[in-house]
């Protein structure tokens, strides 16, 4: 299993949940995402953090290929249009047993 950890700051949690929503019923489910998690990080409602788990990496860079295909350009959600500000960060890796 590979896990993604996403943690960035936004402007309005409703706005950033609506395009969030948009790219996962688009992608996520197609590409053998087993499950997303969205945390507030210690209450903060501007503080997100978001875990996924996918079958395998490949899974999860099928994704990614998918998501910056030129045709594609325009029908995703950028983090923008989630209200995103500052920097991102993310973290990818295989669950460790």
């Amino acid at each position: 299993m590979y896990l993604t950890y996403v943690r960035h700051k936004i402007k309005d949690y409703a706005q950033w949940k609506k395009a969030f929503d948009h790219n996962a019923d688009l992608l996520f489910k197609k590409h053998g995402m087993i499950d997303t998690f969205v945390v507030q990080a210690n209450g903060d409602p501007t503080d997100i953090i978001i875990i996924n788990t996918w079958p395998s990496k490949q899974h999860w860079d099928d994704f990614g290929a998918e998501h910056e295909k030129p045709e594609n350009k325009g029908k995703f959600k950028t983090p923008e249009d989630g209200g995103v500000v500052g920097e991102v960060e993310f973290v990818g890796g295989p669950l460790v047993e």
